[in-house]
């Protein structure tokens, strides 16, 4: 499991976890930090960010986190949703499936560079909802107050400047009783085993610094509820992995280098801990964990 995405299926849902020994594809690393999805930096850079979202769009704990997501939201058909931060629109069929043809999807992402590649992949699902994309701010959200059934968003909050003003906005925008649903990590509670865990802790910082909201996952019932969202839920997929795959230490390389830049750690010491890491997963002795949160609050009469 990669800081800038989850990519492995050893899952199991709302309880203790077991290791599973299937594997999948990882994902495409992207840019790390938040400063590589903002506006300006995707316009530059959308190719490969769109790669990227697709890839980790087909790991098993986004697929499931989408399944929770929709039965919390609890659409019917015909409803009309706002999937907020849709990027490249992979959470639009499972929203299609609950709305029926009679239903509406908006999408609404500040990067249309995006839409090409969310329309494409609509096209070819087969899904018959209707389907607008807005090219539009999630915390400037240019509609009605109530006008939507139902809200989402997907590991967008982490990277906001003001995460809970969007979480008002979505609440704003959705009909009384209508839910808001959000999926985010708690990259703050990713942990590695190691021999030195002074150093590892360090090196992981160096990516958590690069995060905006690296706990929001953590933080979403409490935020809902600030927000004046009600009768909340929430749910959670952990991964736990015990393999580091070839692909996956550019994840370590990059965060040590942003570890050392912040002085966090010497170069010296986050080499050999990196060193140290690939050898015991060498010996079998791997594992990490992060989970991916689902929260749910429903806008109250």
């Amino acid at each position: 499991m990669g800081p800038g995405g989850f990519a492995d299926p050893y899952i199991r849902l709302e309880g203790p976890v077991t290791i599973g020994s299937e594997t999948e594809p990882l994902p495409q690393i992207a840019p790390q930090g938040s400063q590589a999805w903002d506006q300006q930096s995707v316009a530059q850079d959308h190719a490969h960010l769109v790669a990227h979202l697709e890839s980790v769009a087909e790991t098993s704990s986004i697929q499931i986190a989408s399944q929770h997501a929709i039965q919390l939201m609890e659409l019917r058909p015909g409803n009309r949703a706002l999937d907020a931060g849709c990027g490249t629109g992979a959470f639009f069929p499972t929203l299609a499936t609950a709305l029926g043809p009679t239903g509406e999807i908006i999408g609404v992402d500040h990067a249309p560079e995006f839409f090409d590649a969310a329309r494409a992949s609509y096209a070819s699902s087969g899904s018959t909802s209707r389907l607008t994309l807005i090219d539009a701010d999630i915390n400037h959200l240019p509609f009605d107050d109530r006008s939507f059934d139902g809200a989402h968003c997907e590991r967008v909050l982490m990277h906001l400047a003001e995460p809970q003003r969007a979480i008002k906005e979505m609440k704003r925008v959705v009909r009384a009783n209508g839910w808001v649903v959000a999926v985010e990590p708690d990259l703050a509670g990713w942990r590695v085993d190691h021999e030195d865990p002074d150093a590892v802790q360090k090196i992981t910082a160096g990516f958590l610094a690069s995060i905006r909201n690296p706990a929001i996952g953590l933080e979403l019932n409490r935020r809902m509820a600030e927000a004046g969202l009600v009768n909340r839920q929430v749910r959670f997929v952990t991964e736990v992995e015990t393999t580091i795959e070839p692909e996956l230490v550019a994840y370590y390389e990059q965060a040590a280098e942003s570890a050392v830049r912040q002085e966090l750690i010497s170069e010296a010491r986050a080499k050999s801990t990196l060193d140290a890491l690939i050898a015991q997963a060498a010996r079998g002795q791997f594992t990490c964990y992060s989970t991916l949160f689902i929260c749910a609050g429903q806008v109250a009469a």
